[in-house]
């Protein structure tokens, strides 16, 4: 073999080792659910541990997953990080007819199988997206980068 043709070899090599290696450190798209918090057990099968040890029950199927979400950014929000979370028009329209329905009820937003907040259902709720926070603003902004890089379909 030629040096030329050695160098070619090498170069691809190289080339295709630092492509996957680059692909490998891809932000992997966060696993993101909104579930309803059971009022009884029989309306449950499945429960969560919170970060404080406490347990709650979860709803039978999340009002909403990962693929409803078509993006995500940090901002700052009443002097607090919030990951700012948009969905698709038709989960947008579920989230809202499910809350006009069930103000006073707790919901439970998940990333990745951990229970990050479960605020309470106060009026409907309108518009193509939800805020979750407080966050830390490393939070907020690595898990947005994660939404956006990670989950593009």
């Amino acid at each position: 073999m030629n040096v030329q043709l050695r160098w070619m070899v090498l170069l691809t090599v190289c080339l295709s080792i630092n492509c996957s290696m680059l692909l490998a450190q891809r932000p992997t798209c966060p696993a993101i659910e909104v579930s309803v918090v059971a009022d009884a057990q029989s309306d449950s099968n499945r429960s969560i541990t919170l970060t404080d040890g406490r347990q709650i029950l979860l709803t039978h199927t999340p009002l909403l997953t990962s693929a409803d979400v078509t993006g995500a950014h940090a901002s700052l929000t009443e002097g607090q990080y919030v990951l700012n979370v948009d969905v698709t028009v038709e989960s947008a329209e579920r989230v809202h007819r499910f809350s006009e329905r069930n103000v006073g009820r707790t919901l439970a937003f998940l990333v990745d199988g951990q229970v990050l907040r479960t605020p309470t259902i106060r009026d409907p709720i309108t518009g193509h997206g939800f805020l979750i926070g407080p966050l830390e603003r490393v939070q907020a902004e690595r898990l947005a980068d994660a939404v956006n890089t990670g989950c593009r379909r």
